[in-house]
């Protein structure tokens, strides 16, 4: 698949000339290959640009909202009032958008490939993985660990990202004595996180919200619980251990490490995302899309 960076990175009326620079392009490959169908991905600028193109074109447009797009607020749902095909990721997305919009959308799951090891040893209690902001709750995750620790002194606690609350997650778990049991440990390579989502007994992911959330499914498949938010689509899954507050965290979790067992593995398998992507662009019999 071809990539054209335009180098988008502007703000304020910089944001026209690449605009500018979009329209020109895709109109310049329509002429070398005649485009059958637009696909955007989030609801925004390029959702804008791409139904521009598509009505001039006169071709399909489809749009995947990815993350926050489908928060109330979003200004492109007004602008362009969508009767194009809006992809979301999960039911819990889907209602997002049907809440705040009032616009229905067609659901379809990302996957990952089977690329664990069920063998691997289980030697870190409970992981973290996110940017440190403030929507992602970790120091709910630094307080269910502090709970925890009376009854599990020597329980290791990882989190795996970066982000602008670093220092004051560092500075919290230093005030409560947790240096030796919770470890920042920034970013990590994306094998290396995997390789860690393996060895960890239980993915701990506080945030209030998430279209998705790829580390779901991720932890299911290396046998990894997971004690969540009811969001994204962990929502819809039999297999994570959904939770409201702290404190139900913290017993949900208590309950795990007593009981010392493995998960099911759950494969969510990129084939499937792969061919109903397909399904939905080629349906019409024809082959070329940008």
């Amino acid at each position: 698949m071809d990539v054209y960076s335009l180098a988008g990175n502007n703000r304020g009326w910089k944001k026209m000339v690449i605009w500018h620079k979009a329209r020109k392009l895709v109109e310049n490959i329509h002429q070398q290959y005649p485009i059958t169908h637009l696909h955007s991905f989030w609801l925004g600028e390029c959702a804008l640009v791409g139904q521009q193109m598509a009505t001039r074109l006169k071709v399909r447009h489809t749009c995947t909202l990815m993350g926050q797009d489908a928060l109330s607020g979003n200004r492109y749902f007004n602008k362009l009032k969508p009767a194009f095909t809006l992809i979301t990721l999960s039911n819990f997305q889907n209602q997002m958008v049907l809440n705040n919009y009032h616009i229905d959308s067609l659901i379809i799951p990302w996957g990952i490939e089977n690329v664990y090891q069920k063998t691997i040893s289980k030697d870190v209690d409970i992981l973290g993985v996110g940017n440190l902001v403030n929507e992602k709750h970790f120091e709910d995750f630094i307080h269910i660990v502090q709970r925890l620790i009376t009854l599990y002194p020597r329980l290791q606690a990882r989190i795996v990202g970066e982000g602008p609350l670093m220092n004051n997650l560092r500075k919290k778990i230093e005030q409560l004595s947790l240096e030796k049991n919770i470890h920042l440990l920034g970013i990590l390579p994306y094998a290396e996180t995997q390789q860690l989502i393996g060895r960890a007994k239980i993915l701990l992911h506080m945030s209030a919200y998430e279209s998705f959330g790829m580390v779901f499914i991720e932890a299911l498949a290396a046998q990894t619980w997971v004690v969540c938010r009811p969001v994204g689509i962990a929502a819809e899954l039999g297999l994570t251990l959904k939770v409201n507050t702290n404190d139900e965290a913290a017993n949900v979790i208590q309950e795990i490490l007593a009981e010392n067992k493995r998960p099911e593995a759950v494969q969510f398998s990129i084939e499937d995302t792969v061919d109903q992507y397909m399904d939905l662009i080629f349906k019409d019999g024809k082959d070329v899309c940008i």
